[in-house]
C-alpha cells in the first residue's frame, strides 16, 4: 500500500533527507526563537518525506519522480 503512494525517486529522497539534516544542524547552531522553530519544522518535513518517499505537494500536482 505504501509503495503505491510513493512519488519520489531515490535521488530525490536522498537529497531531501540530507538537506533536512543539514538544515536542522544549521538551525540549531546559528538561529534561535521563531526562525529556529520554523527551520526545525521545515527540516522535519524534509526528513519525513525523504524517509517515506511521499510528498503531498507532488500528489497535489500529480508529479512523480520515481520513474
Amino acid at each position: 500500500m505504501l509503495k503505491k503512494l510513493q512519488n519520489e525517486g531515490n535521488a530525490d529522497r536522498i537529497i531531501r533527507f540530507i538537506l533536512g539534516l543539514v538544515l536542522s544542524l544549521i538551525s540549531y547552531t546559528y538561529f534561535s526563537g521563531v526562525i529556529q522553530t520554523i527551520l526545525y519544522i521545515v527540516s522535519a518535513i524534509l526528513i519525513i518525506t525523504g524517509i517515506t518517499g511521499i510528498c503531498l505537494i507532488y500528489m497535489l500536482f500529480n508529479i512523480k519522480t520515481n520513474k
